[in-house]
């Protein structure tokens, strides 16, 4: 298989699927939990900056293991990926202090 056209590629994740709307195993706590991270991580947190990589392994995941279609490989479960964001203290808001 070659490399995909850029076009086609977006076409092909833009085109609905019969499972897109299929809920998924996320409770509102691993959702606030993830949201606290991707902030943190964007705010310039380095600690949490790396483990939005892990926030969206989570999601892909768990869409992955409610019978989506994978895109690439999946090495980890969900919960084994929740479970090191778990362990994670949630982050203080705002910028990182000097």
């Amino acid at each position: 298989m070659g490399i995909l056209d850029p076009d086609k590629y977006q076409e092909l994740l833009a085109e609905p699927d019969e499972l897109d709307n299929l809920p998924i195993e996320v409770s509102r706590y691993q959702a606030k939990k993830c949201a606290a991270i991707i902030m943190a991580g964007l705010e310039g947190h380095i600690t949490y900056a790396e483990e939005t990589k892990n926030v969206a392994r989570f999601l892909h995941a768990a869409g992955f293991e409610a019978g989506g279609t994978p895109f690439g490989t999946l090495p980890r479960t969900a919960d084994d990926l929740w479970q090191e964001l778990n362990a994670l203290p949630w982050p203080l808001p705002g910028p990182p202090k000097d």
